[in-house]
């Protein structure tokens, strides 16, 4: 007697069982971002953290796709983004990335860690990829606009532009 044939998915070939496997940047955001973000800082003491996570796409994605893309950076699973780590960040974008300079790792974790713990949190993590708006930005005011036309309801996207359209829709 034959048994039943599956409905689900076969696993992964390289992913199989027995491994527990992390999820790449690359089925985060456009492998085309991430070669052009990394082709423009691959000179030593040009990375810019701003504009690099803007030109990958990470600063455009959901609090829940950058989350995810922490847990890809923490690669000791600490919960944490160490200097270490912050050493090896675009790697972690692809493993064509270059090692970031001593000056460059010291400025982006200045950056990021905000509680002087000498680490970055999830959270700090997403405060420097996501800023808090400044209460009186033309962005925080569209939000403002929109939450009161849609009945208090958060935007999903977080640039200007999406926030704009969605809510132009609600009023």
């Amino acid at each position: 007697m034959k048994s039943p044939k599956s409905k689900e998915a076969p696993l992964s070939p390289v992913c199989p069982p027995e491994r527990s496997c992390k999820m790449a940047m690359k089925d985060l955001l456009k492998p085309e971002d991430i070669k052009a973000a990394l082709d423009a800082f691959k000179d030593a003491d040009t990375f810019d953290h701003k504009k690099f996570f803007n030109m990958v796409g990470l600063k455009a994605k959901s609090a829940e796709d950058v989350k995810k893309a922490f847990k890809i950076l923490d690669v000791d699973n600490s919960g944490f983004i160490e200097e270490e780590e912050l050493m090896h960040v675009l790697k972690g974008f692809s493993s064509d990335g270059r090692e970031l300079t001593v000056k460059e790792t010291k400025a982006l974790l200045a950056a990021g860690d905000k509680d002087g713990d000498g680490k970055i949190g999830v959270d700090e993590f997403e405060a420097l990829i996501k800023p808090p708006l400044k209460p009186g930005s033309l962005h925080s005011h569209i939000l403002d606009w929109g939450q009161h036309c849609s009945g208090g309801r958060e935007p999903s996207g977080g640039n200007l532009k999406s926030n704009l359209l969605t809510f132009a829709h609600s009023c």
